[in-house]
């Protein structure tokens, strides 16, 4: 395909993950710059395309940016044809019927490996996706956030065997806390529950769960 030199605008936000992901002005010597950077222009290359990367403000301004966006596409400017967003906020955009649908989107194949096939199916709804997540999104891989547990604890308490609990589809969110709601123990003897004490879940005060 040909798209004789047309710009494709990409908007994307200013926090490190985000321009780590699309924007590289030139090899450095980083293996994640570098490579960045010869992919966009191996796909300029095969496309005969322009990327024009459009660099936002970061998460602290994103509402403001939302409302530029919305305001931008209703008047039909084209300033962005792909928006690299928060999947905390981006989404809220989706409800105004502002994007594609992207099931409709001629020479996207969502069946090929490098798509993320299980945001896919739960981001569809109703024969209907905006967002896709792959290979090419880095911060997939970068903010994977992760559920661990403690065996001594899992020992003690006899809990099942939670490697074949995953592998037989049954972890669910409901079933951990059933599974640590009543493990606890005051470590100290001093009859106050703090930092120094035994819990049967934590969580951190950010998207991240662990069972210790």
């Amino acid at each position: 395909m040909d798209f004789s030199g047309t710009a494709i605008n990409l908007y994307i936000q200013e926090d490190f993950w985000k321009t780590e992901e699309f924007l590289a002005v030139e090899e450095i010597g980083d293996i994640v710059n570098d490579t960045v950077y010869r992919r966009n222009r191996a796909v300029e290359n095969r496309l005969n395309i322009n990327l024009n990367i459009i660099l936002g403000p970061g998460w602290e301004k994103w509402n403001a940016m939302a409302n530029q966006i919305k305001k931008s596409i209703d008047a039909g400017d084209q300033s962005y044809d792909l928006i690299a967003g928060w999947s905390a906020t981006a989404p809220a955009l989706s409800l105004q019927n502002l994007f594609m649908n992207l099931k409709e989107l001629p020479h996207v194949e969502m069946s090929r490996l490098w798509w993320n096939q299980s945001m896919l199916t739960e981001m569809t709804l109703g024969g209907r996706l905006y967002f896709l997540c792959g290979d090419m999104t880095l911060s997939m891989i970068q903010n994977c956030s992760v559920i661990y547990f403690n065996k001594t604890v899992q020992k003690n308490y006899e809990l099942p065997d939670l490697y074949q609990i995953v592998l037989d589809g049954k972890w669910t969110i409901d079933y951990m806390y059933t599974l640590t709601k009543d493990i606890s123990i005051d470590l100290n003897g001093d009859g106050v529950m703090n930092k120094n004490d035994l819990y049967g879940l934590v969580i951190e005060p950010v998207n991240m769960a662990e069972l210790v």
